[in-house]
């Protein structure tokens, strides 16, 4: 049984699901959620992990924590006082003949580090890396996490809050 269900979109919706079998009104309910740009993995995983707690919030009727939760996020981000761990991506490589164009940022992570590591990544393997601040093309800032340390890299705050934190949060926010 679902209860409290929360929709956007026809793919995009969240709420709390109740077990199947008869546990009446003490059944503990589990709560699940679709489609949302907080599930996706081409996300940071800090912004997955921020719009999962803002549609649980939603469906058990925490709103009114809602703003001072994303507001804490948003200090926590300008000030960069979070994990790099917080901020990497990861996507799947697939053979080179398989991509339409080669103007992706998990790419030049991938040459980056087959160039400077010597590893070929093979289709199927997933390359995790951030994207680092610059001046160019969001595809050449594609960084691999494997020499963010070794090369004192850092992550780009204003895209990962322009292009991550408020594209995936604002659906929600509409609630």
């Amino acid at each position: 049984k679902i209860s409290k269900i929360i929709k956007e979109q026809k793919k995009m919706y969240g709420g709390m699901k109740y077990p199947a079998h008869d546990g009446g009104w003490r059944a503990r309910p589990s709560f699940f959620m679709k489609g949302f740009g907080a599930t996706k993995r081409d996300r940071a995983p800090f912004v997955r992990t921020v719009g999962k707690e803002i549609l649980f919030r939603i469906v058990t009727g925490q709103q009114d924590s809602i703003p001072p939760y994303v507001a804490g996020v948003m200090d926590k981000l300008c000030s960069m006082n979070m994990h790099l761990d917080d901020f990497v991506i990861s996507a799947t490589v697939k053979a080179k003949d398989d991509y339409k164009h080669d103007r992706m940022a998990h790419l030049t992570a991938q040459t980056i580090l087959e160039r400077e590591q010597g590893i070929q990544m093979r289709p199927g393997q997933r390359i995790s890396y951030i994207v680092i601040p610059g001046e160019t093309k969001l595809y050449t800032r594609g960084y691999p996490l494997e020499l963010v340390n070794v090369n004192a890299k850092y992550p780009d705050y204003t895209y990962y809050i322009k292009n991550q934190f408020l594209p995936s949060i604002r659906p929600l926010l509409s609630f």
